[in-house]
């Protein structure tokens, strides 16, 4: 009766131990998919502002662009052909 007792004991202690563990490692899968979530989302939000920089490094360095701007924000012009010096080293 005594050794019955015991390993119903152990058993019941088992299952409740097991429990737990089942719990504890839901609550860990739960909590890393968060943070995998979390990481995509950052990861999307960085791949979107790459995106950004590379259009506008792209625009920036257009030389058309920067003719335009050149003109229009200093009042830079081309020299005429008269006024140009070429240095042969």
């Amino acid at each position: 009766m005594f050794f019955k007792f015991i390993i119903l004991s152990s058993l019941l202690m088992f299952n409740i131990v097991f429990a737990f563990s089942i719990i504890y490692i839901e609550h860990l899968n739960r909590a890393l998919f968060r943070d995998l979530e979390i990481a995509k989302k950052e990861e999307q939000s960085l791949q979107n502002e790459w995106k950004k920089v590379l259009i506008d490094s792209r625009e920036v360095a257009n030389p058309a662009r920067i003719e335009e701007r050149a003109s229009a924000e200093l009042g830079m012009l081309y020299p005429d052909s008269r006024r140009v010096i070429y240095i042969n080293e």
